[in-house]
């Protein structure tokens, strides 16, 4: 084994050498031509997004509101969580009723909302005399029992016929101005396009970004920064493109969150269906679809909140301390708001 292992530790030298003085023969000697190398390398130039790539760590990863971020998604789920309505016999049998109904509204499909809601009424409307027959005893407990069944039943069934009711004397207004519009399970749609402003998001880009000058304001940068040959305009544009790019993505994730849990307890049907289905929809709108006008909800979504982010930093540019900042952004956007 110790004469092979000589061997091939012999033939490896000897192959080593023979390829050193080969390359040597042809190209000369190895430090002229790595100095060589070295001298025709052209400088390489400073990579535009090494500031932008800074600015972004500087936020989530040195000060460590990566961790806020983290936590406010996390409370935000929870919040969700706590909200689901998973069995809402009500809600099913809206859901039940939209899908038998659902497309376009004819003549046969108005006839049975109505129809059902005169009998769910008639039923209900026999309360009182059904409990006077139970207790004279003209009828019996069984017989209550049963009626009882047929009334809760019947409560259930006109809650649901009562807002596909609402649905039909939308779309018959609708139709005769000549707009399109049909029978659609909308529940899933208008709790997210009629939802309040997502104060977990409002929250996470304010204070991300509230600081975003307190390091050049604690190392004294304020007054040095106009001196420089673009005037701080550089870092100013990194400083506001990180920001926007941020609160775009991270509005995406909290979009996503809520259509996740949304979509968990109201299947979002009829997205190739008209916008004008859904109530509260601007008639200008007209020929949009439902798929549509949730790009359209996302899209404005997102650019609202890269606003609001480029907003917090112009603030944080002009009082630097982030305890000055907070309390001006949320005076300026959130106030306003509630008295509204």
């Amino acid at each position: 084994t110790k004469i092979v292992l000589g061997t091939i530790y012999l033939i490896m030298y000897v192959v080593g050498i023979l390829v050193y003085l080969t390359f040597k023969m042809l190209f000369g000697n190895i430090t002229s031509l790595l100095e060589k190398a070295a001298k025709n390398k052209k400088p390489r130039r400073a990579k535009r997004h090494g500031l932008y790539v800074y600015e972004l760590k500087k936020v989530f990863i040195s000060s460590k509101l990566i961790l806020l971020a983290a936590l406010l998604l996390g409370a935000k789920i929870y919040y969700l969580v706590g909200t689901e309505h998973t069995d809402d016999l009500y809600e099913r049998e809206y859901h039940r009723l939209c899908t038998a109904l659902g497309g376009e509204l004819t003549d046969e499909k108005a006839e049975y909302i109505m129809s059902g809601l005169a009998e769910c009424e008639d039923i209900m409307s026999r309360h009182e005399e059904m409990r006077e027959l139970v207790q004279s005893g003209g009828i019996t407990s069984s017989a209550y029992n049963e009626y009882l069944q047929k009334l809760y039943a019947a409560e259930v069934k006109k809650d649901a016929l009562t807002r596909l009711n609402e649905q039909k004397d939308r779309i018959g207004s609708l139709c005769a101005e000549e707009k399109n519009a049909e029978i659609v399970y909308d529940t899933g749609w208008l709790t997210l396009f009629c939802a309040v402003p997502d104060f977990f998001l409002y929250a996470l880009i304010l204070l991300l970004f509230a600081g975003s000058y307190s390091f050049e304001a604690r190392a004294g940068m304020r007054g040095l920064l106009p001196c420089l040959k673009n005037g701080g305009r550089t870092l100013d544009a990194f400083k506001f493109s990180a920001a926007v790019t941020s609160a775009a993505v991270l509005c995406l994730i909290f979009i996503s969150t809520d259509i996740f849990f949304i979509a968990r307890t109201y299947p979002p049907e009829d997205i190739a269906a008209p916008v004008l289905s859904l109530r509260g929809v601007a008639p200008w709108l007209d020929g949009l679809s439902v798929g549509g006008y949730l790009m359209l909800y996302i899209l404005c979504k997102t650019v609202a909140h890269m606003l609001f982010a480029a907003l917090v930093v112009a603030a944080a540019k002009l009082l630097c301390r982030p305890i000055l900042v907070i309390p001006a952004v949320t005076a300026l956007t959130l106030l306003p708001h509630f008295a509204v």
